[in-house]
């Protein structure tokens, strides 16, 4: 799935600039509901020299979730990962992708993993 993915993501082709590589050596999986389309952040992340996951995030070095509901296994699991990783909202890939470069990704973890945060949030 991995070599279609990147076989389908829109080339920078005719008058377009090459993406810079900013998330070179990055692996991406994504989970829950996300404010932007998964189609453009799947895109973005491959244009710009990332590997999308189509499955699990045991492998990954992001995690892109903007919205879970709060208590279930997910989102257990998601808190417990944010030592070992990154998990950060879509706004995240789109921000770095219009800026060039990789923005640090504490300011873009989704509020439904903040430090006693129970509720539902964006």
């Amino acid at each position: 799935l991995k070599e279609q993915f990147a076989a389908n993501a829109p080339p920078g082709g005719a008058g377009e600039a090459p993406k810079p590589p900013i998330f070179r050596n990055l692996t991406f999986w994504m989970t829950g509901r996300t404010v932007v389309p998964d189609q453009q952040i799947k895109q973005l992340v491959v244009a710009h020299g990332g590997v999308y996951e189509q499955y699990g995030f045991t492998r990954v070095s992001h995690i892109i979730a903007d919205n879970l509901a709060a208590g279930n296994q997910t989102w257990r699991e998601l808190r417990g990962r944010l030592k070992r990783g990154h998990v950060v909202t879509s706004s995240w890939v789109v921000d770095c992708a219009r800026e060039g470069r990789r923005l640090p990704e504490a300011r873009y973890m989704p509020k439904c993993l903040a430090a006693g945060s129970t509720m539902l949030s964006f």
